[in-house]
């Protein structure tokens, strides 16, 4: 047997380092082995399906549940490349060229007759230490439910509840789209408006009931005279409808459609064993001879309407312009709003914003006017657009932001709580490049709390995501709320409300208007308020006018409201009686 000579100092060196090598070693194992249990517990345990591959893209590991999403066996998979094709395709890219995917929405069926999923996708590349690509991870997020209740409420927000048509925010919208793809100057649109005669006696005399099954067999008859993909029938609410002819050479091809459809109305239609005979007159404007914009083509078509009708009814007429002073009016506007700042013309009223537990204000929205010298107070719906076609928006709007910060530090100097104060930004201020800087130079000249401060945006100008989340990123950096205005009449994308730091949804008032009488708006009111919550986001109502209104918010939770049931929009020094009137009231309290 052999022995070590203990007094041998490189022996007893050697015999160390081996121990040494060894010990590490076990060592290294024992946390290999640690980590690799960890990374199993978390693999195993997410909500999310996980697949590694090697670099070869075959399956390394394929958690629990990556087998609900992708309805395979991990024993089947393992060592194989991945069985969806889509997928795998993916993750050849991403071995190939290192590219990595984030959030891609696409759809899953894990069995035949089972439903599809629809996900969230993630994939990178893994690198070793020398940066070598040696396998890929990816990730589905199961966003079914979220997917359809966001479906759901797009549906519930653009179609009829009766008919099923598509409704009023869903045909304006469409034409809005059309012309911001921009339309050939040589090609023409028509839109119509049709109007059932007398339908009123049918309500009175057969009852609401058997006029709703009128206006369903209505809404089928003209689906059967205007049935071609470039053909878009809706309603507007009652009896009227509207019909868009998209794709036509000239004016006689909606003249033809319209002539069918009056053709169509001769037959009598079938309701509760009653045949009732019933007509039609219809009102026709063209793009772009009769208007360039959404809101102009239906109002000439309404004009066009209603002039039929008072000539007899029962028949199409198309609009034909009345001269008038309307273009010198506008430019009489045009010129004066650019000296009306200059002047100190425009002045701002403030709507309280409630709280619907307690009717305390909570705080106001800045809300601009025009007391003309010669006009008198100019409504907003009149210089408004006229300012944002010009871009008189732009130093009209930093006019708003800062005179409502100024009024804020002056309410506060007076010795009021301070509050929110709401100031809505255009689309032509939201895209200037410069409009972090202004806001930024505003705040320093004002000393106002950026937390007392919020900017209300439009789903409109988020369309353009990226621009929009680095935009919002660096405002709410400088510590402002941000509001999504007029929520639900755009085209609502509820995965992008995190992205873009969102603080607060206002539910448009043409939802609250009717949400005692129309199930459709309850509905969507109540979604959108369920869904606001549990993403975390606060939620204000807007144009609140009764009590029944405010009641049924309330029971939804909507915790801030304003509108006429409380306040209108008033001026400053109105704001301060209120204030001071609050201010008493709780001190009487207190004492």
């Amino acid at each position: 047997m052999t022995t070590i000579d203990q007094h041998n100092p490189f022996l007893l060196a050697m015999l160390c380092t081996v121990v040494d090598s060894i010990e590490r070693e076990l060592l290294l194992k024992k946390q290999n082995r640690r980590l690799h249990i960890l990374n199993q517990v978390v693999i195993e345990t997410t909500r999310n399906g996980i697949i590694i591959t090697d670099r070869d893209g075959n399956i390394t590991e394929f958690n629990k549940f990556a087998e609900i999403l992708t309805g395979a066996k991990k024993q089947d998979v393992i060592n194989k490349p991945i069985p969806n094709a889509k997928t795998n395709d993916f993750i050849k890219e991403v071995l190939q060229t290192g590219k990595e995917y984030e959030d891609m929405e696409f759809m899953l069926r894990p069995k035949m007759g089972q439903d599809e999923r629809v996900c969230l996708f993630d994939a990178f590349p893994i690198r070793d230490e020398n940066m070598q690509i040696m396998g890929a991870f990816a990730q589905f997020r199961d966003i079914t439910e979220r997917y359809h209740t966001q479906k759901q409420i797009n549906y519930l927000a653009y179609h009829d509840d009766l008919t099923g048509l598509p409704n009023r925010r869903f045909f304006t919208g469409h034409i809005g789209e059309l012309l911001r793809q921009g339309v050939n100057e040589n090609r023409i649109f028509a839109v119509m408006f049709l109007d059932l005669d007398s339908f009123k006696k049918i309500n009175d005399t057969l009852g609401h009931n058997n006029g709703d099954v009128l206006l369903k067999m209505v809404a089928e008859r003209l689906k059967a005279c205007c049935h071609a993909s470039d053909q878009l029938v809706s309603r507007m609410g009652g009896d009227e409808f509207t019909i868009l002819l998209e794709e036509i050479k000239d004016q006689t091809e909606a003249i033809q459609v319209a002539e069918e459809i009056i053709r169509a109305f001769e037959k009598p239609f079938a309701v509760d064993g009653y045949e009732l005979y019933i007509t039609a007159s219809i009102g026709i404007a063209f793009y772009p001879q009769d208007g360039r914009d959404v809101e102009m083509l239906m109002k000439n078509a309404d004009i066009a309407l209603y002039q039929m009708k008072d000539d007899g009814k029962n028949n199409y007429n198309i609009f034909k312009s009345i001269p008038s002073g309307g273009g010198i009016e506008r430019l009489t506007l045009e010129n004066s709003i650019r000296k009306a700042l200059q002047l100190e013309e425009f002045v701002l009223y403030y709507q309280p914003q409630i709280d619907s537990k307690t009717g305390e204000i909570i705080g106001t929205e800045a809300l601009v006017r025009w007391n003309h010298p010669t006009l008198g107070l100019i409504p907003p719906a009149k210089f408004i657009p006229i300012a944002e076609e010009t871009g008189l928006i732009v130093p009209l709007g930093k006019w708003v932001l800062k005179t409502a910060c100024l009024q804020h530090q002056k309410w506060k100097e007076k010795g009021f709580t301070p509050m929110r104060v709401s100031v809505n930004l255009s689309s032509r201020q939201f895209s200037k490049h410069d409009l972090v800087e202004t806001i930024k130079e505003i705040l320093l000249e004002t000393h106002i709390d950026p937390s007392y401060l919020e900017l209300e945006i439009t789903e409109s100008m988020t369309m353009n995501v990226e621009v929009a989340i680095e935009i919002l990123g660096k405002l709410k950096e400088l510590g402002i709320l941000i509001c999504i205005d007029d929520f639900g009449t755009g085209y609502s994308n509820l995965s992008y409300l995190k992205q873009f730091a969102i603080d607060r949804l206002k539910i448009d008032q043409s939802f609250v208007r009717d949400i005692m009488t129309d199930s459709n708006d309850a509905d969507i009111v109540a979604t959108v308020i369920a869904m606001a919550h549990k993403l975390g986001i606060d939620v204000i109502a807007e144009g609140v006018e009764t009590k029944d209104q405010l009641n049924f918010l309330r029971s939804q939770n909507c915790h801030e409201v304003q509108g006429f049931y409380y306040y209108p929009p008033i001026p400053a020094e109105q704001i301060e009686q209120l204030l001071m009137q609050t201010t008493t009231i709780k001190t009487n309290l207190q004492g």
